[in-house]
C-alpha cells in the first residue's frame, strides 16, 4: 500500500511539473498569436518599414511560425522527459 502511495504523489509531482509547462507556454502562445491582429487593428506599429518593402507586420508575422515551432520542439523534449517519468512509474506499479 505504501509503494502503491508513492506511485501516486509522484504521478501528480509529474503532473504539476507538466501543468507548470503546458499552462504558461499556452498562454504566452495565445497572447502572441492575439498580439497580431490587436496590433493591426489598433495601432499603427506593424507598418514600420523595416527594410525596403519588409515591415514589422512581416517579421511578427513570420515570427509566428518561428515561435510555433520553437514551441513544438520545446514540448517534445519535455514530453520525452514526462514519457520516461511516467514509463518509470508503470514499471513500478508492475513489479508490486
Amino acid at each position: 500500500m505504501n509503494q502503491m502511495n508513492e506511485m501516486t504523489d509522484d504521478l501528480h509531482r509529474m503532473m504539476r511539473e507538466r501543468m507548470r509547462f503546458n499552462i504558461p507556454v499556452s498562454l504566452f502562445a495565445l497572447a502572441f498569436a492575439l498580439a497580431l491582429p490587436v496590433f493591426a487593428f489598433y495601432t499603427d506599429v506593424l507598418s514600420i518599414r523595416i527594410a525596403g518593402t519588409i515591415s514589422l507586420g512581416w517579421l511578427f508575422f513570420f515570427a509566428q511560425f518561428v515561435m510555433t515551432w520553437l514551441i513544438c520542439f520545446m514540448y517534445i523534449k519535455k514530453a520525452r522527459r514526462f514519457d520516461s517519468i511516467a514509463e518509470a512509474i508503470r514499471k513500478r506499479g508492475e513489479h508490486s
